[in-house]
C-alpha cells in the first residue's frame, strides 16, 4: 500500500510528500519522485507514469532496479 508520494520541491532543493510535508534526497539538484510503501521502504519511481495512483491504494511491486520500482494495480 502506497503511504507517501513525494514530488520535487518548487522552493527547495529535495522532494516533499504530499500528506507529511516531509523532504528527503536534499543532496540532489534534480530529485527525481519517490513513493514510501506500508512495507517501510522508499522507492524512486517516474513522476509521469504513477502519478494518478493514490496514497492507500494498493499496489504490486513488479521489480526494483538501481532503487527504481515498477508498479502494478492489484
Amino acid at each position: 500500500m502506497i503511504e507517501e508520494k513525494y514530488f520535487p520541491a518548487n522552493d527547495k532543493k529535495g522532494a516533499e510528500g504530499i500528506k507529511s510535508g516531509e523532504v528527503i534526497d536534499e543532496n540532489s539538484s534534480d530529485p527525481p519522485c519517490f513513493m514510501k510503501f506500508d512495507n517501510g521502504h522508499t522507492y524512486k519511481l517516474d513522476c509521469d507514469q504513477y502519478l494518478d495512483f493514490k496514497i492507500g491504494e494498493q499496489v504490486k511491486i513488479v521489480s526494483v532496479e538501481n532503487n527504481y520500482v515498477k508498479l502494478r494495480r492489484k
